[in-house]
């Protein structure tokens, strides 16, 4: 089992960021792959790569997550199903947009965690 470090993100923006990006990475395959390509040079993502002080921190949401998506009860008959999943990813450039629409402008950094 992963456990959290000490360390998390000290405003509630970057608390943000990283708890969105874990959620959808978990849920689009592709997702994290593409956000590093998009977000290379972007400080906000850069606890997607090994050795940033928050990617510990962002390594222990999405294995959380994780291990929460695979106890949850299965979706109801008519929902979507995992055979719907290259959907999900060809969705995964909207939903990438609207995260970055979000967290990318210059907006205050709130010291609210």
């Amino acid at each position: 089992l992963l456990r959290r470090n000490n360390l998390q993100p000290s405003t509630k923006r970057q608390k943000n960021i990283i708890g969105l990006t874990a959620q959808r990475a978990n849920s689009a395959s592709q997702f994290e792959v593409l956000l590093k390509v998009k977000q290379a040079s972007n400080p906000d993502f850069a606890f997607l790569y090994p050795g940033h002080a928050l990617n510990p921190y962002y390594t222990w949401l999405r294995q959380r997550d994780s291990n929460i998506m695979r106890t949850s009860p299965e979706e109801p008959e008519g929902a979507s199903s995992s055979s719907s999943s290259s959907s999900s990813d060809d969705d995964s450039g909207k939903q990438f947009s609207g995260l970055l629409a979000m967290y990318s402008s210059s907006g205050s950094d709130e010291d609210e965690s």
